[in-house]
């Protein structure tokens, strides 16, 4: 090394399995390039795709978990929150006031956090707010700009208790706005098979119409019971999601939950993400919106930066 002049030490060199991976990506990437053009080899380039999408996978995959490690402050394991979906910085609006966020969208929770840039280290993520997402409506286009898309709470009527996401490609913003909508139709689909089974429970199910005939015999001993009984077997009958019908805006996707809404402060794009995605210090915002995260710094004394669920949530 002396006498070639190398400065890299010897540990450079050394490099681990697991840090193998993104060169393993490069590499199958390119045999991908060069079997594309080999009209021969259609079962080797499909099988070349198929081993580039399992790394590609591994790697991100990686840097979630480790970017589930690196989030400060939160006091609910996000382990049971289901897998993570997805996650990336967005800029954030909320009534008149906009934030710089990293937002983790896990199956059944969405998290925001504010980024903090350690030297020679991975970063690390402050929690800020957290919603379950059985809580949650979908609206996925707001505005011209093709960025941004709208997140709203189902049992909320004010424009204050939005959340504007702003994602920094349409790329991201495209892949954000089709994995919320199928986490949103999964549960619908999952409360509606829920609430099937306890129609059939309670005798409502998919049983068979019977023609009754009337006969004396029969109206001679029947009984008509009033008072509270009566009203407490025709309550029975009537489901609970009748009387309180959700809130729904146009153009927009909702899981049609009936659950209510958990302590919010509880802590909790879909496409490939960069090996060095928690080490970069890459900004991919235009220098004339970074002014408006200076007030960031300002407000950070505040009880919180984002409206909280909580009350609304303990009290349902």
């Amino acid at each position: 090394q002396q006498q070639l002049g190398d400065k890299m030490d010897l540990a450079s060199y050394l490099l681990k399995p697991v840090q193998r991976m993104g060169k393993y990506l490069l590499l199958l990437q390119d045999l991908v390039r060069e079997a594309g053009s080999c009209p021969a080899g259609e079962q080797e380039l499909h099988e070349l795709q198929a081993a580039a999408d399992m790394v590609r996978f591994q790697l991100r995959h990686g840097n979630d978990l480790l970017a589930m490690d690196a989030v400060r402050g939160c006091d609910v394991s996000l382990k049971e929150q289901g897998p993570l979906r997805c996650q990336d910085e967005f800029i954030v609006c909320c009534g008149r006031r906009k934030h710089l966020r990293h937002v983790f969208l896990f199956e059944d929770l969405i998290l925001f956090s504010k980024t903090r840039k350690v030297e020679g280290g991975y970063d690390t993520y402050t929690y800020k707010q957290s919603f379950k997402t059985a809580e949650i409506g979908l609206t996925e286009n707001v505005g011209d700009s093709g960025l941004r898309f709208e997140i709203w709470f189902r049992r909320r009527r004010k424009s204050q208790d939005t959340y504007i996401l702003q994602a920094s490609s349409a790329e991201v913003k495209s892949a954000w706005t089709h994995v919320i909508g199928q986490i949103l139709w999964r549960q619908a689909l999952r409360n509606r098979e829920l609430r099937m089974q306890e129609m059939v429970s309670m005798g409502l199910g998919n049983k068979p119409f019977m023609d009754i005939q009337p006969s004396d015999a029969a109206i001679s001993d029947r009984s008509v019971k009033k008072g509270a009984e009566l009203r407490t077997r025709a309550s029975v009958v009537v489901p609970l999601c009748d009387h309180a019908a959700p809130f729904k805006r146009p153009h927009s996707t909702i899981s049609d939950s009936s659950t209510s809404s958990s302590g919010s402060w509880s802590s909790s794009a879909l496409g490939p993400l960069s090996p060095a995605l928690l080490s970069s210090t890459h900004c991919p915002w235009p220098a004339d919106l970074q002014a408006c995260f200076q007030e960031e710094e300002e407000l950070e004394q505040e009880p919180c930066s984002l409206p909280s669920l909580l009350t609304e949530g303990t009290s349902s």
